[in-house]
């Protein structure tokens, strides 16, 4: 398949077309691809803690573990050989394709990602490089904009599918991580799962990707509406598009600041405040010894000073883990921000 675009394919790292009406039907589409090919089930199997995998405690599998993505790999290549029937063989085929394409960033040619894509490839792979949710790779390859796609079937039986940055063990990893998902966040998302009663107004400081919010919203009927608080465009773009996946867009708001947050709740309390902060303590400048300066340069920004050498630990640590010199900076201020716009049953977690 040779793929051409009436207009030239969008390139932006905020990916902020994602976010529009268009990005929002075409995460429909993808949604019944994701359904077509069963994607949370295959994940399931080939990740659960049986087999020694880890489907039940982080996105991502580890390089390295019991099943990491060589092994997925080869469990699925191994499903594509056992195929008996045609029709057996092109499902078989499609699945090998979304777990390549979608969770590990890996470039598909025009003719394998039409095959995934299913009818109307050929459009369908136009709207995702317009949107900048696919990108032209090398030769006449296709790859996702930096995103990794993962999934969790909830306590309610519900599933999610979520998109975040690609994360920093895979080498397929194209741009700086900006829009986090990892174990901590299925802690909080377990944590959350336990509890009962959540309705009327929730707000997440610090959405990221959004899948708390998508994951309570999924959860708890009674939430009339979930509001994010999220600093980064990127991040705020890719969780209203994660939003429209899971079909909850209706219901979910993100603000990119508190007088945002303020604002579109209009004096309403919230019933329900919940945030997984940057914790991580990150100085902006490290002094190192000139013999570490030396041995680090090549993996972190490193700079002379009139004191001596300093490094910067934030150019290894992805950004969502800054937490300032004590690790608690952005904590407080969350709550600084929260605290005047609680209700007087207000939970937080």
């Amino acid at each position: 398949m040779v793929v051409s675009s009436t207009r030239p394919p969008v390139v932006d790292s905020d990916l902020s077309v994602l976010a529009s009406r268009p990005g929002r039907e075409f995460a429909q589409v993808l949604r019944s691809v994701l359904r077509d090919v069963h994607f949370d089930q295959v994940n399931r199997d080939l990740r659960l803690p049986g087999y020694g995998g880890d489907y039940e405690i982080r996105p991502f599998p580890l390089p390295n573990s019991p099943v990491d993505r060589h092994e997925m790999k080869v469990r699925l290549r191994g499903a594509v050989k056992a195929s008996r029937r045609s029709d057996e063989a092109l499902l078989a085929r499609r699945i090998q394709q979304a777990f390549a394409f979608f969770m590990c960033g890996e470039s598909l040619t025009g003719d394998r990602l039409g095959e995934l894509l299913g009818p109307e490839s050929r459009a369908r792979i136009d709207e995702g490089l317009e949107l900048g949710l696919f990108v032209k790779a090398e030769g006449q390859t296709i790859r996702m904009n930096g995103l990794s796609l993962f999934s969790k079937k909830l306590r309610s039986g519900d599933v999610i599918h979520v998109f975040a940055d690609t994360p920093t063990h895979f080498e397929t990893r194209a741009a700086r991580q900006r829009v986090y998902a990892g174990a901590d966040s299925y802690e909080l998302m377990a944590r959350i799962s336990t509890m009962s009663g959540i309705s009327g107004c929730c707000v997440e400081m610090g959405s990221g990707s959004g899948v708390q919010l998508i994951a309570a919203l999924k959860q708890y009927p009674a939430i009339t509406r979930a509001i994010g608080t999220e600093r980064d465009r990127r991040a705020q773009h890719v969780s209203l598009f994660n939003a429209a996946l899971n079909g909850v867009d209706d219901r979910m708001t993100v603000v990119s600041d508190d007088d945002g947050l303020r604002q579109v709740l209009g004096g309403e309390p919230i019933s329900f405040a919940m945030t997984n902060p940057p914790f991580i303590a990150m100085p902006a400048w490290l002094d190192i010894d000139p013999e570490d300066a030396a041995a680090l340069s090549g993996l972190m920004d490193i700079r002379e000073t009139e004191q001596g050498f300093q490094a910067d630990l934030r150019s290894v640590f992805p950004e969502a883990g800054w937490g300032g010199p004590d690790g608690l900076d952005v904590t407080k201020e969350f709550l600084a921000a929260l605290f005047p716009t609680l209700g007087l049953q207000t939970r937080v977690d």
